[in-house]
């Protein structure tokens, strides 16, 4: 490993491990978490601590994700420090973001209430995790070696996973794929039980669709036993051949039109129409144009609980509205034909309406992309060409 990549390592892991030299700050010692219960010998030295700002509350100050924090930070009530921290700034007016920003807190352990806490006397921003480890990676350069390139992967998402950061654990993905990437480069091509070593370490870091690539280029080109462990890996990862590709089992699903949704029953309760999981059911892969309907129905039910809901008050209305090629809300099955031409994509739901009767509601597609949904025969609901469809959630 090269002295450069070693420095750009150094640097992206300075933050996960200091040295003696960076233990001290203007006079202060670095005082972990795990130390923050300072004893009575404590009292009178000074100390800072690192983490990811939170906010002050009166004379508290919190990290992130750093319960101690509360017990520990404690700052003078009406001090300029604390009325700007208080409005989450620092007093040079330098923004902080709360559970993001990186601030080192400075100050005096002293006696207050039974306990020692640390009296603060500044805080300072420091740069952001996501900031500072983006520019490891850039020292780094385009052929970086992989030990630094998983170092880094792994503190990104070490993180990610303690602050729920979404933009570390992209971060992370990024490397390790960067890091498999460079590692490929070293092997032979014959190395198949080194690549699906390499895929095991991906799918444990959290890149399925990088795994399942790689385990596909060794079931569609190793020797038998190496394809045979292939399609192992795949089955375990939930692969499945689509379009002459090995894809994840969602991704095949979403690309067919389906979404996946949580198994709900409907039930009325005195503040409304609410929905609870099926006890022991599994999610469901719904038709994108089914779950449509779904979402449809559920809104008519919602109106309804408001009380009696008139939806076709005007036939000539409706009518006119269908021989101008426009759907709307009351138009009967005929009218809406008339509006945007036969169907091409036609689902039904039998369900209960709001008044606990068994109804049937209807959705259908049409060829120019828009979609009506029906109840009874009545148009309750209408989306236009370009409305986007459901997702998964």
């Amino acid at each position: 490993m090269t002295r450069a990549v070693w420095a750009a390592l150094l640097l992206g892991l300075a933050a996960a491990a200091p040295s003696p030299a960076q233990e001290r700050a203007d006079g202060h010692q670095l005082l972990p978490e795990d130390q923050w219960r300072l004893p009575a010998t404590a009292a009178g030295k000074r100390y800072y601590v690192e983490g990811r700002w939170h906010e002050c509350w009166r004379d508290t100050l919190s990290l992130f994700r750093a319960e101690g924090s509360r017990d520990l930070l404690k700052v003078q009530p009406g001090s300029a420090l604390q009325l700007a921290l208080a409005t989450n700034e620092l007093t040079d007016g330098t923004k902080l973001v709360p559970e993001r920003s990186r601030v080192r807190v400075f100050g005096t352990a002293e006696r207050h209430g039974g306990k020692v806490v640390l009296a603060v006397t500044r805080v300072d921003r420091l740069e952001d995790d996501d900031v500072r480890l983006q520019r490891a990676l850039e020292a780094l350069g385009d052929r970086a070696d992989a030990d630094a390139l998983a170092g880094l992967a792994r503190e990104a998402r070490a993180l990610g996973e303690q602050f729920g950061d979404p933009t570390l654990r992209a971060l992370a993905l990024e490397v390790s794929r960067r890091e498999v990437s460079a590692r490929l480069e070293a092997l032979g091509a014959d190395d198949h039980a080194g690549a699906l070593a390499l895929a095991d370490r991906m799918a444990a870091a959290g890149d399925r669709d990088g795994a399942i690539e790689l385990c596909a280029r060794v079931e569609g080109g190793g020797a038998p036993a190496a394809r045979e462990a292939a399609r192992e890996r795949l089955a375990r990862l939930r692969a499945v051949q689509a379009g002459g590709r090995w894809v994840a089992f969602e991704a095949y699903k979403r690309a067919e039109g389906f979404v996946l949704r949580p198994p709900l029953e409907d039930h009325k309760t005195p503040q409304g129409l609410s929905a609870r999981v099926a006890e022991g059911a599994a999610p469901r892969w719904v038709r994108r144009e089914l779950a449509e309907l779904e979402e449809a129905r559920r809104a008519e039910l919602e109106l309804r609980l408001g009380g009696i809901v008139e939806v076709r008050s005007n036939p000539a209305e409706m009518l006119a509205q269908a021989q101008a090629r426009r759907l709307a809300r009351g138009q009967s099955l005929a009218e809406a034909r008339l509006a945007a031409g036969a169907p091409v994509v036609v689902h039904h739901l039998r369900s209960l309406d709001s008044e606990q009767r068994d109804a049937l509601w209807t959705g259908w597609t049409f060829a120019d992309g828009r979609r009506a949904y029906f109840l009874n025969g009545e148009l309750i609901a209408a989306r236009a060409q370009g409305d986007p469809w459901p997702s998964s959630r």
